[in-house]
């Protein structure tokens, strides 16, 4: 606890005689005053103070932006002034938000905020001449005791204006504390290369022909013959393709032809929108969704998809063409590079994101954009590699997100690029087995697959290669950052950014951090975070606002979306009062003291599960079309610990409900990690007040779980065990040998945990996707028993 001095406040001999004229004790003053403080810091319009008098009593106080200070006084003078029947002794901490104390003793105070920890505490104190104020908390840091000191006297300099104020127009914000922000949200400018990605890349061709560039399993290709084979595909597109900056698709597994692809593509001054199995329909088998497939082609008037013939009848040829890189013609074309003339404010690649009108939506990209984000990755990541060593980096996010962009900043240093097989991806064992046998020294994933990976053992078994972790996608769970915060070998970095702003737009190295929670640090170069309030005001250092972000990174918008883009990227003054163009995220977080920031959650319907980023109204809207389904709304449900979508469906007279019939229909539209895990179906919503649906009765799925044997009680021990093991992955109280394991809540990552379970307990091996052809306790069992009679031979 801060033992803080009392302050005097300003204009002392001023505020009391206005105070003397308005009929304003200072003690009403000072409460008025915290409690609009507080107001203005945490936008809650009532606050629960506890007054320590006499007795106990808790303030409620409810403040409109319309009233005066004045009026603010009285309210909480006639609050005071109400007898106070009986003292308060059993207060819970979440019947208090806030500590007011006039003339306390330091031991009462003590014990206050050993009771209500979370609670900020003002103390008052008044003799004949003055009166002297002091903020306490618990584990405050000095630098937001002294905010909260300027916050309080600006407070007293709007109540000596000539008028009386509406609170509205009252800023706590004083001159010292604006030029904190303003610095926090200043951008640190750096130079960035006036070349484009592939130039840079050609770059490192001649410097190091030889050098491997890809490792993909058991295939290699050298710098050199990366560059001829998208030299030769850049002048098959530049023949058949018109212009520049064309969209074109890329369909196919993750492989060497898929690199081969992005740089063919970029080289021939167009830019590639990336339509890969693995991002959409992760850990599943089977063709990707047909209706989306065919929206994202019709979408983009994509001219040209390049594939692999195993992929050619996956799609619609609609009067596009469609290249298979098999094809012999392609070995007809020069394999010497272009010259075309392209600058870094070309397009490089479009990435689709979910989108809350039913249809997904494609963020434009340009070179300068990238540029930006590898200049910063290795300012702040690659700097921490060994000098004069040959490195490797892990191209692990699939390629239809945005962080697959991040990685291949690679080509711009020579070092090689090693992609993870969608099969050694299911596998955190195989990860790890990966990292080893290559010698990765950069590997980035996100929080949920680094939970995997821990439990695994990457932080002892790949120490000794492992060099720069980069995580992001989703935030960090405060267990894991513990954790990693004391992580001593590996560099570990957590990054955040939107697709709209080109992967990363802050960093925050976590080993050794002084802060005891998740933070997503400062901006990279080039890049300024600004965190506002509702109508684009700064809000105080430590107060929740929206994040919007300006600078290279700040993409061109979507394509074809002109009332979305007017709505989410606009030109605006900034604290610094520079014009510049804003990206408006839709994210919450705030200011520390010291210029990081802590995210905090969102502000609409949108969601991330496993990092990938979904707009539930997508799912929503697509559920709709379904002949049998009158309505329907998807919530996402954390009650087991991780997060599940549930679909809650009203059918239409005399359908029958079908989850699975449901479940294949909807995958025609979404990608499966947009599935819900369950669908719940109702007569009908339940209702608020209001008349809007109560989200909060909406029965939970361990509610209607229809009862059956449990698992666990079973006579068959092999079963039991394996019984035990799916319950405690799944976080549920039951299962059958015969319940589906997806649809009670299972996802990629937790069959990843449940096969790598299996294969320690029982040393049988399973592959990933005959699991999800079968994905019930028995198929497992059957193996187990398999195996053990295999031993027994």
């Amino acid at each position: 606890m801060n033992k803080n001095k009392l302050v005097q406040l300003i204009e002392m001999e001023k505020i009391n005689n206005k105070l003397w004229k308005d009929n304003i004790t200072w003690k009403i003053y000072c409460l008025s005053s915290f409690v609009l403080m507080l107001n203005k810091m945490h936008g809650l319009e009532e606050y629960k103070i506890l007054i320590q008098e006499e007795k106990q009593r808790v303030l409620q106080v409810k403040l409109e932006d319309d009233i005066t200070f004045n009026e603010l006084c009285c309210r909480v003078k006639e609050y005071l002034e109400r007898k106070c029947e009986e003292d308060i002794c059993d207060l819970k901490q979440s019947d208090v938000q806030a500590i007011f104390l006039m003339e306390a003793q330091q031991s009462q105070l003590e014990e206050l905020l050993s009771k209500f920890s979370h609670c900020l505490c003002m103390v008052c104190s008044q003799d004949q001449t003055s009166v002297s104020c002091r903020f306490e908390k618990v584990n405050a840091c000095e630098c937001y005791i002294d905010l909260l000191e300027q916050r309080f006297n600006e407070i007293s300099r709007h109540y000596l204006l000539p008028n009386d104020i509406k609170l509205r127009d009252i800023s706590i914000i004083g001159d010292e504390e604006k030029k904190k922000i303003q610095d926090f949200s200043r951008e640190n400018k750096s130079e960035i290369p006036d070349k484009t990605f592939h130039e840079l890349f050609e770059e490192q061709v001649l410097k190091s022909p030889n050098k491997t560039a890809v490792i993909c399993g058991e295939e290699t290709i050298t710098y050199d013959e990366l560059n001829k084979r998208a030299n030769q595909l850049a002048n098959y597109i530049n023949e058949n393709i018109e212009g520049t900056e064309n969209l074109i698709g890329i369909y196919m597994e993750r492989s060497i032809e898929f690199i081969v692809s992005i740089f063919g593509i970029i080289k021939s001054g167009n830019a590639y929108v990336p339509i890969d199995q693995d991002t959409l329909n992760p850990g599943h088998s089977g063709s990707f969704p047909k209706s989306r497939l065919r929206f994202m082609l019709n979408d983009t008037k994509m001219k040209l998809v390049i594939t692999k013939k195993k992929y050619e009848q996956d799609i619609p040829s609609d009067g596009r063409e469609v290249l298979c890189l098999e094809n012999e013609n392609l070995k007809k074309y020069s394999s010497d590079n272009i010259d075309k003339r392209l600058t870094i404010y070309n397009l490089i690649y479009g990435i689709y994101t979910s989108g809350s009108t039913g249809y997904p939506k494609l963020t434009l990209v340009e070179h300068k954009s990238v540029l930006n984000l590898f200049n910063n990755i290795n300012n702040f990541a690659y700097s921490k590699l060994t000098e004069n060593k040959t490195h490797i980096v892990a191209q692990n996010a699939p390629f239809g997100f945005d962080a697959s962009v991040q990685q291949l900043g690679c080509f711009v240093k020579g070092y090689t690029l090693c992609i993870l097989t969608e099969r050694i991806r299911k596998s955190a064992k195989a990860i790890i087995d990966c990292i080893l046998e290559n010698k990765i020294s950069v590997f980035d994933c996100t929080p949920s697959q680094l939970e995997l990976l821990i439990n695994e053992g990457i932080l002892i078994k790949c120490s000794d290669v492992l060099e720069v972790v980069l995580v992001g996608g989703e935030s960090i769970p405060s267990n894991m950052w513990t954790q990693l915060v004391k992580e001593k070998r590996i560099n570990i970095f957590n990054v955040y950014g939107p697709a709209e702003c080109t992967v990363d737009s802050t960093y925050y190295l976590i080993n050794g951090s002084e802060h005891e929670y998740p933070v997503i640090g400062k901006a990279i170069d080039n890049c300024c975070i600004h965190i506002l309030d509702e109508e684009q005001n700064i809000v105080p250092i430590g107060t929740v606002g929206e994040i919007y972000i300006s600078g290279y990174g700040v993409s061109r918008g979507y394509y074809n979306r002109e009332e979305l883009n007017k709505s989410s990227f606009f030109e605006n003054l900034t604290s610094c009062n520079e014009k510049v163009r804003l990206y408006k995220t839709g994210d919450k977080a705030y200011y520390l003291a010291d210029g990081n920031i802590r995210y905090v959650g969102r502000s609409d319907d949108q969601v991330k599960i496993r990092s990938h980023r979904i707009e539930l109204a997508e799912i929503t809207t697509n559920l709709c079309k379904n002949d049998n389904i009158k309505d329907a709304l998807v919530t996402v449900n954390d009650s087991s610990g991780y997060k599940k979508l549930i679909a809650y469906v009203i059918l239409k007279d005399d359908s029958k409900f079908d989850a699975q019939n449901i479940s294949d229909f909807l995958a025609d539209y979404v990608p499966k990690y947009m599935v819900p895990n369950q669908y719940i179906p109702l007569s009908e919503w339940p209702l608020t007040a209001n008349m809007k649906i109560d989200k909060k009765r909406l029965p939970l799925p361990e509610e209607i779980h229809e009862e059956g044997a449990n698992g666990i009680d079973s006579k068959d021990a092999i079963e039991r065990e394996l019984a035990e093991i799916m319950v405690r992955i799944l976080k549920i109280k039951m299962i059958t040998d015969t319940d589906n394991f997806m649809t009670l809540g299972g996802d990629s990552l937790r069959v990843m945990t449940l096969l790598a379970e299996i294969f320690s307990k029982y040393n049988t091996e399973i592959d990933f996707e005959e699991f999800f052809k079968n994905p019930t306790l028995k198929f497992i069992k059957q193996k187990v028993v398999d195996t053990r009679n295999k031993e027994n031979v």
